[in-house]
């Protein structure tokens, strides 16, 4: 298993993150784990690891080779992008070392 993270900023209002997670929330199957992360499914992805955070949500999803995870990382973006919170995302994309015990 390959694990991913994605760190997600708003290009210009702060404000856009919490209309984001609440529409994660209200299109989305989701499991609240604590206050401030939710293991969320998204379609033509699975389960991803939402993390928010002061002026940034992490996403953290898994795939099961390095051959799926362009398309797993393309699907997720193009979903949080048709999410109707109207701001511009700024996505960065990096290896995790682990994988989390949420997503396991």
């Amino acid at each position: 298993m390959i694990a991913m993270t994605a760190t997600l900023r708003p290009a210009a209002s702060v404000t856009s993150l919490s209309l984001l997670a609440q529409d994660l929330r209200r299109h989305h199957e989701h499991h609240l784990i604590v206050v401030d992360k939710m293991v969320v499914h998204v379609p033509k992805v699975g389960k991803v690891l939402v993390t928010e955070g002061s002026g940034r949500i992490r996403v953290d999803l898994v795939a099961d080779s390095e051959e799926a995870l362009p398309s797993l990382m393309d699907n997720l973006e193009r979903d949080l992008r048709a999410l109707p919170h109207g701001q511009e995302l700024l996505v960065e994309w990096k290896k995790s070392s682990a994988v989390p015990n949420s997503l396991r």
